[in-house]
């Protein structure tokens, strides 16, 4: 399939809740999201994760497997020119070749009836070990609006085992859990002036700018031999 901003694709869970994006991995719409579940199925829809940024760290360097669009109109990190095949079958598939010659191969599943969504990077060559770092992007908004700074956002998370639940607003739970031993870093910061340029035919209106619309927790960081990472409002498995 064709790799860029124009071809989308959506994965829903039954539910009232799903997944979608392009094939680029840019977000273009507000309703872009790794995570989007209805709390009140099947009404109330509400982002939980917007999506991340990932890099894979070789002997070679670190190379991103991610890319945001930021206003004006800028494009960071460099993951989209890594990328070198996507498909939709049996579900959205990403294909990476880094500058060293490691391949990574970047799963998204949603399974469906259960309000979980699952990222998995697969690495399919490399001369030698290979660290994915990943930097999830929370919300907790309506599916139709815009999130911004706000003192009712909480950072605060409740680790288990491989698990790390947070609670952003007051009815909202989101879990993210990792299938690979890892570490995460829980430093807290705020990331906005994404740009979605799609919004003026989404919904209507001029193209606007997010100003600060996402926080994000840390990085999990673990060795890729097969890495998952699930979300559930249940669930996100980075």
């Amino acid at each position: 399939m064709h790799i860029n901003d124009t071809t989308e694709w959506l994965e829903a869970d039954g539910l009232g809740g799903f997944a979608s994006g392009t094939s680029s991995g840019v977000r273009t719409r507000r309703y872009h999201a790794l995570f989007l579940t209805a709390v009140t199925p099947p009404t109330g829809r509400v982002v939980l994760v917007n999506g991340f940024d990932a890099w894979a760290e070789t002997s070679n360097g670190s190379f991103a497997l991610s890319t945001q669009r930021y206003a004006p109109d800028v494009l960071h990190p460099n993951g989209i020119d890594h990328l070198t095949d996507f498909s939709i079958d049996p579900w959205p598939t990403w294909q990476y070749t880094l500058g060293d010659g490691t391949r990574i191969m970047q799963e998204t599943f949603v399974q469906h009836g259960a309000g979980t969504v699952v990222v998995m990077w697969t690495l399919v060559r490399a001369d030698g070990p290979v660290v994915l770092r990943a930097r999830p992007f929370l919300s907790g908004r309506d599916y139709h609006s815009l999130h911004h700074q706000n003192g009712a956002f909480r950072f605060d998370a409740e680790r288990r085992d491989a698990s790390v639940t947070f609670r952003q607003y007051e009815g909202v739970r989101l879990r993210l859990s990792s299938r690979r031993t890892g570490t995460t870093g829980m430093r807290r910061i705020g990331i906005g002036n994404f740009f979605t340029p799609r919004n003026a035919i989404a919904v209507w209106t001029p193209a606007r700018i997010w100003r600060r619309p996402v926080s994000s927790p840390g990085c999990s960081r673990a060795r890729v031999i097969r890495r998952c990472g699930y979300f559930e409002p249940t669930s996100v498995i980075l």
